[in-house]
């Protein structure tokens, strides 16, 4: 397991004003993504509001019982979000399914149940 300096991170994570982005920061720290970070995060939200770590089924978590669970949680996302920002990608829209039927293939269903004698008739009318 690589090691990391957890001071460097915290700055990174305190970090305001700087042209550099905070994603090459993170690069720098041998950090490339929001899974490896988050433990960071967590930490470092642990120390700033006061919220103890607890072991969950997922790996490390905030205490969900603390006082400042909400505002911890909420900061956690946040750095995670500066530092590693979602990529938007275009992408072609799927075709967006109908609970309604077509209606040309209902009147199709419509007719086909008309007796012989309607069909003559409707197809008369048309």
């Amino acid at each position: 397991m690589t090691t990391f300096n957890n001071d460097a991170v915290n700055t990174i994570f305190n970090a305001i004003l700087d042209d550099v982005s905070y994603t090459e920061k993170m690069l720098d720290q041998g950090i490339g993504d929001k899974a490896t970070a988050r433990p960071f995060a967590l930490t470092w939200a642990s120390a700033k509001y006061s919220v103890k770590l607890v072991k969950g089924q997922r790996g490390l978590a905030l205490d969900q019982s603390a006082k400042n669970y909400e505002a911890a949680r909420k900061a956690v996302q946040r750095v995670l979000d500066v530092c590693f920002p979602a990529m938007e990608t275009a992408s072609v829209a799927a075709p967006k399914e109908s609970n309604q039927a077509d209606p040309v293939a209902k009147l199709l269903k419509s007719f086909e149940k008309l007796t012989a004698a309607q069909k003559k008739k409707f197809l008369a009318a048309v």
